[in-house]
């Protein structure tokens, strides 16, 4: 009987611990109210590096959203990659995990604390 408990709290602690869905950029900006203070994944097909301090995520080819990323935040490796390899947004692409929240309070999302995930 121990066996099948202990066996059941670790199948819950696992489940409870699996992270989100990876959504695309445009889901995020849709659900944004909704996920401000929320760790998330966003599929990004285009990131740009504005010196060391934000890095922007646009939409897929032909889509005119963006959101912004704060780099200062962000674990070493993520601004180490972010810094070297996404000099022009035509070349960089990652999923970046990390939370929502409202730049300098306005209705804008940044993500911060952010991982990225090279793909």
């Amino acid at each position: 009987m121990k066996r099948v408990f202990a066996g059941a709290l670790a199948l819950f602690a696992t489940i409870g611990s699996a992270s989100a869905e990876t959504m695309t950029l445009a889901e995020a900006l849709v659900d944004f109210p909704d996920l401000v203070g929320k760790t998330v994944s966003i599929n990004c097909d285009r990131l740009f590096a504005s010196g060391s301090s934000s890095l922007a995520c646009f939409g897929a080819e032909g889509q005119a959203i963006m959101m912004m990323v704060d780099l200062q935040s962000a674990d070493r490796e993520s601004r180490k990659f972010a810094i070297t390899q996404c000099s022009t947004a035509d070349t960089c692409k990652a999923v970046m995990t990390g939370k929502i929240e409202r730049f300098m309070g306005a209705n804008t999302p940044i993500l911060t604390g952010a991982h990225l995930q090279p793909r």
